[in-house]
């Protein structure tokens, strides 16, 4: 990487992947002047962007359940929060990002010792993954109360308000469909591929190991 930042005479380069949070302690080892940007989203938002998801031989609608994605962002946010006082990492909201995207790229530059051009974000496309003229599903209250209760105390820590709604038992049917959808593909995946059978265990081991949230 380091090289094709030089052949276009750049001093610094970066990429995305999303699971690294899991192996930071190992990137760190071998890249030690390395930086980090967790780049995070509302987890209901997150939730709801799963749950509308279209199979396309990428994403997967049967992956979607409000535990596991809501699991996965406070394992996510909680590597953050171990971290949070490091010079090294910084913690980008997607929301301050599309509100304010000048300022939180001038925060990052800052971070990063560069700068960024101004940029006017109504002039770039739609990427998302949701296509089709039907409308989105909204997260039902219990899905909802899922996330908050999962989450609940790192979402305060990153500024994030709960609605604090309760479960509905109307709700009882499809949390069942989506327990069994979801059990059905993340057993079939894990038995398939000796891949993805170590990165659902890797997610697990964090998710077991309970990091205290500093506020």
């Amino acid at each position: 990487m380091s090289f094709a930042a030089s052949l276009l005479d750049k001093e610094i380069w970066g990429y995305n992947t999303p699971q690294d949070y899991l192996h930071l302690e190992r990137l760190q080892k071998h890249f030690p002047q390395a930086k980090f940007i967790y780049l995070m989203r509302d987890p209901r938002l997150v939730l709801r962007s799963y749950k509308n998801v279209q199979s396309n031989g990428y994403h997967e609608t049967n992956r979607y359940h409000p535990i596991l994605q809501a699991l996965a962002w406070r394992t996510a946010i909680r590597s953050f929060l171990k971290r949070k006082s490091a010079d090294n990492c910084i913690l980008v909201r997607y929301e301050d990002l599309t509100t304010e995207p000048n300022t939180e790229l001038s925060r990052i530059g800052e971070f990063l010792g560069t700068e960024f051009h101004e940029i006017d974000i109504n002039k770039f496309g739609n990427n998302s993954s949701f296509k089709g003229k039907r409308q989105k599903a909204d997260l039902t209250e219990t899905e909802i109360w899922f996330c908050e209760q999962i989450a609940g105390e790192e979402m305060k820590a990153t500024n994030y308000n709960l609605s604090e709604v309760k479960p509905k038992l109307k709700d009882l049917s499809q949390i069942s469909k989506l327990t069994l959808r979801a059990s059905i593909f993340y057993l079939s995946k894990s038995l398939l591929s000796p891949n993805v059978r170590k990165r659902i265990l890797q997610v697990m081991k964090k998710v077991i190991t309970r990091n205290k949230v500093t506020t």
